[in-house]
């Protein structure tokens, strides 16, 4: 588990399966990212834009990946919930909650006090912040995670085992095809039917979560990107401003 933070109402948490952002945000420009997403606003509301079409003003919502938006906090702190692709919470989200494709999902933030209650209570309060954090793991474990169990075929799962303990590597069609002993074809329709996205964008969420956790064990940006499979530090930057709309300098205060 990686608990980082640097400055007052800033926290990033990253835990196998998902991550927790906390704080203001504001996109110039379209974002997209590969994780599923629940934000929830912590007082005041927020407004998400799709490519054509108005604002929408909201407290809380589920986003799925790859849907390109921008999100508007208007100045306020707000909570992040990105759920890895492959990860159960991800399929459980998007079976129980997501109706049409390439929109927003509204839910109904009621459903999250308790998780609210204690996502404020970690930034804010130091003196039981270790605590907190467990009960808050705790919790997003069983909200999220404990009621599905995700059936992946064997062979996007073996590339999936090679991809994490790889990430530093080139990570080739070549070389993934061979472990899942499919075509090059076979595998990308596959892995995209079960997993919602191709290859290398799945390949891109995990370099950039094994970056984050490099930072977070007091790693430099550019070493924490050649840690996360990145060209240079760069490449890393650019990378993850895509998607979240700042840089990690400005989200890490590196």
């Amino acid at each position: 588990m990686i608990d980082h933070l640097k400055r007052r109402n800033y926290k990033l948490f990253i835990d196998e399966g998902f991550a927790i952002y906390v704080g203001p945000s504001e996109n110039q420009s379209f974002i997209s990212h590969q994780a599923v997403a629940v934000i929830l606003a912590e007082e005041k509301s927020f407004a998400i834009t799709l490519r054509g079409s108005m604002p929408e003003e909201a407290d809380a919502v589920l986003l799925p990946g790859l849907l390109p938006h921008r999100f508007l906090g208007q100045g306020h702190r707000h909570f992040f919930l990105f759920f890895d692709p492959d990860s159960e919470a991800s399929h459980r989200l998007l079976q129980t909650h997501y109706r049409a494709s390439n929109s927003i999902q509204r839910l109904i933030k009621a459903e999250f006090l308790q998780l609210s209650a204690l996502l404020t209570q970690w930034v804010d309060d130091a003196s039981a912040r270790s605590e907190t954090l467990q009960q808050l793991v705790q919790l997003v474990r069983a909200q999220f995670f404990s009621t599905v169990t995700l059936s992946i075929d064997p062979r996007v799962a073996a590339v999936i085992g090679y991809i994490k303990g790889e990430v530093e590597a080139e990570l080739s069609m070549r070389v993934l095809t061979q472990r899942a002993d499919l075509s090059e074809s076979r595998l990308a329709h596959l892995f995209k039917a079960q997993m919602g996205m191709p290859i290398r964008k799945y390949i891109i969420w995990v370099r950039i979560k094994r970056a984050l956790q490099a930072v977070s064990n007091g790693r430099s940006l550019t070493e924490a990107a050649y840690e996360g499979g990145f060209a240079d530090g760069a490449h890393f930057s650019h990378t993850f401003s895509a998607m979240f709309g700042a840089a990690p300098s400005v989200v890490l205060h590196k």
